[in-house]
Parts: C-alpha cells; sequence; structure tokens
C-alpha cells in the first residue's frame, strides 16, 4: 500500500475506533426519545450533498486533469465557484433542515444549531474533497483524524450537560474545520463563475443521484422512520444503524481510498482496473465472513449494551447479510462510473431503490423492525442480481472466470448466512 492510500485509509480507521466508542457510551447516558433527536439530525445532513447539486463531485474529477496540463488559473476558478456554490447552496438547505428540525422537536436553540452544523459540515466536505482532489493527503489525514480525535469530547459534555451539549460540540467541531478551510483555500467571489455552473450542472446532477442514492442504501428506511414512527423507533433503528456502519465500515475502508486509484487506472488500461477490483475483491471476501460471524452471534450483546432501546437481534443479524454485498456494489459502481456506463449503474440503484420502498409500504406488520429490514435485504440481494450480469458482459469480458468464481462463493456463503438467519427465525436456537 502506498503513503497516499495509507493517508487515506488511516483517517477510515481512526474514524471507526473514535466512532465505537462514542456509540457504545453515547446512547447510553441518553434516554431513547433524547436520542432519536441525534439520529434525526443524522438524517438530515445526510442530504447536505444536495446542497451544491454535484458541483463538488465535477470538481473532483476536473481538477486533477486541469493541474495535469497546466490549466492553473481554470483550476482556481472551479475552485472559488465550487465552493461558494456550495455555501450559498448550503444556506437555503440550512434553513430547510432547521425547519423541519423545528417543527418535529420543536426545539429553537437546537434548530439554530443545525442550521450552523449544516454550513460547517459544508465547509468540512469541501475541505475533505479539495485536499484529495489537489492530492494533499497528508493534510486530509490530519483533519480527519483530528476531527475524530475532538468528537470524543461529546462523551464527557453529555455525560455532565446532557443532550445539548452533543448538539453544541459538533457545532463547534464543523466551525473549527472551517477555519482550517479557509486558511488552506484561497476563495474569492469575485472568481466565481456562472458560466461553469451552468456548463457542469447535468454532469453534477448525474453525478450527484449516484452519490446520493448509494450513500442512502441504508437511510431510506431510517428516514421513513424518522417521518411515520414514533421517536423511540427511530432511536432504536438509529442505533442499529449507526452500529451497523461501524461494521460494514470494516469491510468497505480499503476500497474508498483506492475509489481515484481504479478510475485513472481504467483510463490506462481498462483490463488492469478490472483485474485489480476482482483481486481486491477475493482478498476482502475472508475479511467479510470474519465480520459476519462476529456480529452475528454478538448481536444479543446489543440488549445488554443498550438495555433501554429494545433491539431485536434477529433483526441486526438481518442488517449484517448485506456484509457480503457491500464491497461488490462499491467496486463495480466505480468500474461502472470509469467505464462511462454511470447511467445503467443509476437505473439499477432506482429499481433496487423501487423495490426497497413498495416493499417497505406493502410490510406494515406489527413489528415495524422487521418490516424494515426485508426490504433493506431486497435492496441488496436485487442489487447484486441486476447489477453483477451487465457488469460480467460489459466490464469484464476479459475476466469472466474471475468474475463468476467471486459470484459463486460470495452467493453461497450469503446463502448460508440466509439459510442460518432464517433457522433462527424459525427455532429461536440463539
Amino acid at each position: 500500500m502506498g503513503k497516499d492510500n495509507l493517508y487515506t485509509l488511516l483517517p477510515q480507521i481512526v474514524s471507526i475506533f473514535f466512532g465505537t466508542l462514542t456509540l457504545l457510551l453515547v446512547p447510553r447516558m441518553l434516554e431513547p426519545v433524547a436520542y432519536s433527536q441525534i439520529v434525526f439530525w443524522n438524517v438530515i445532513l445526510s442530504f447536505l450533498m444536495l446542497s451544491d447539486l454535484g458541483l463538488s463531485n465535477v470538481y473532483s474529477r476536473k481538477l486533477p486533469a486541469l493541474l495535469r496540463t497546466s490549466k492553473f488559473e481554470e483550476a482556481e476558478e472551479l475552485q472559488s465557484t465550487t465552493a461558494v456554490f456550495a455555501i450559498a447552496g448550503s444556506f437555503i438547505f440550512a434553513l430547510v433542515a432547521s425547519g423541519l428540525f423545528y417543527t418535529k422537536f420543536e426545539s429553537v436553540s437546537v434548530a439554530f444549531l443545525i442550521f450552523l452544523a449544516a454550513m460547517g459540515s459544508t465547509c468540512s466536505d469541501l475541505a475533505s474533497g479539495f485536499f484529495i482532489s489537489n492530492k494533499d493527503y497528508k493534510k486530509f489525514c490530519f483533519l480527519s483524524v483530528t476531527s475524530s480525535l475532538f468528537r470524543l469530547s461529546v462523551i464527557p459534555a453529555v455525560y455532565f450537560y446532557g443532550l445539548h451539549a452533543w448538539f453544541i460540540v459538533m457545532v463547534v467541531i464543523y466551525l473549527g474545520v472551517s477555519v482550517y478551510f479557509f486558511r488552506n483555500f484561497y476563495i474569492s467571489i469575485h472568481r466565481f463563475r456562472m458560466e461553469l455552473v451552468r456548463r457542469y450542472v447535468l454532469e453534477g446532477f448525474f453525478l450527484l443521484a449516484i452519490t446520493l442514492l448509494w450513500s442512502q442504501i441504508f437511510s431510506l428506511p431510517r428516514l421513513s422512520a424518522s417521518v411515520f414512527y414514533p421517536d423511540g423507533v427511530l432511536a432504536r433503528y438509529g442505533l442499529l444503524t449507526a452500529v451497523f456502519s461501524i461494521i460494514s465500515g470494516m469491510t468497505i475502508a480499503y476500497f474508498v481510498p483506492v475509489t481515484r486509484e481504479i478510475y485513472a487506472m481504467y483510463g490506462d488500461n481498462a483490463s488492469h482496473a478490472v483485474e485489480y477490483v476482482f483481486n481486491l475483491l477475493h482478498k476482502i471476501q475472508p475479511l467479510s465472513v470474519a465480520v459476519f460471524i462476529m456480529a452475528f452471534f454478538a448481536a444479543p450483546l446489543l440488549n445488554l449494551l443498550f438495555p433501554k432501546y429494545g433491539i431485536d437481534p434477529l433483526f441486526f443479524r438481518v442488517m449484517c447479510l448485506s456484509i457480503f454485498f457491500l464491497p461488490l456494489l462499491c467496486s463495480i459502481g466505480s468500474l461502472y462510473v470509469a467505464a462511462t456506463r454511470g447511467k445503467l449503474y443509476l437505473i439499477i440503484i432506482l429499481i433496487s431503490l423501487t423495490c426497497t420502498g413498495m416493499l417497505f409500504f406493502l410490510s406494515n406488520g406489527e413489528d415495524i423492525l422487521p418490516a424494515i429490514a426485508l426490504p433493506l435485504c431486497t435492496f441488496i440481494f436485487s442489487s447484486l442480481m441486476v447489477l453483477f450480469l451487465p457488469s460480467v458482459v460489459e466490464i469484464g469480458k476479459r475476466h469472466k472466470n474471475s468474475s463468476y468464481v467471486f459470484l459463486m462463493k460470495n452467493t453461497s456463503i450469503a446463502l448460508l448466512g440466509l439459510i442460518l438467519l432464517l433457522a433462527d427465525y424459525h427455532f429461536k436456537f440463539l
């Protein structure tokens, strides 16, 4: 692994470690109704990327080429245009977000804090994206690790001062990152070019759709729970999602820093890029199996760690079944985008999300959480079936053997996990 990949992988490892510590303690200090406000806060901010209409995604793709061809003035204009447009859009988003929060929880103070958080979070996202696009991985690593470290301060803050302290600490961190962003990047409103927005808005919106839908794989039911279900159920599902995010992050952590490497590799040698991706998938497969087994047998511990939330271990096990497919979706999606087949990838995700939404609203049983878990699994399985066939035919023509071997192994292992889940559901032996 190169030093650049290490600088991008290290922040994810640190984030997972510190995030685990925070998750183990903060929900235990709060009542479920109070914790539901944190969940709703995270749900709202997960849609913050809508505020720039995908222009930051275009920046990440265009900047390396501009720097490589020494078009520094165009690069500065694109940088200022992206930042100004994103910050202006985040102001509008922040108004809407704070209004939604006030409507649900009727807290003026927290609504104001979420307004500040949305603005600060935009600068945080811009800083991370700009550092990576400019290949300043060392500063990206410093920013990410420092932010994760300061997030630990929410533990004593919540212990001594309660829920509002969590919001205040997060806003302070975002504002601190904003200062660091403006100290490292020259952003001038005079270099804002509306013609660049008009030129790239369609491409940006397309890339945004892919990024947003991918990032919201597990947020559609969480968002629905935040709208339709009581605060206690929202807190329970939010807690499970947070635990699952940490566990799934272990299996896809390596793919995130190499995504841009896959793009560049595909442009130079498409066959080599496909080979590289499937080699990674084969290597990560034992880790996925180990993580699933660990999560499967550790599921009952959730009720011991979080006794207030009444977590169903079976529901968590169903969520963990998707661990086998997350690396696949993440890596093959990068190949689709690199191969300029992003539209097909977007259609695949839309079909899967449509199935998820339909099943979610049709599954109105008495036990709400399994009703949310069913479409979650359906999304993963439908994505696998629809996504993998075109990828083998259109992208991996020269590597069918490698593709089919991975598909057969991964699906076989997942089916064994599914059989184990069904047996547990009927016989309750675990």
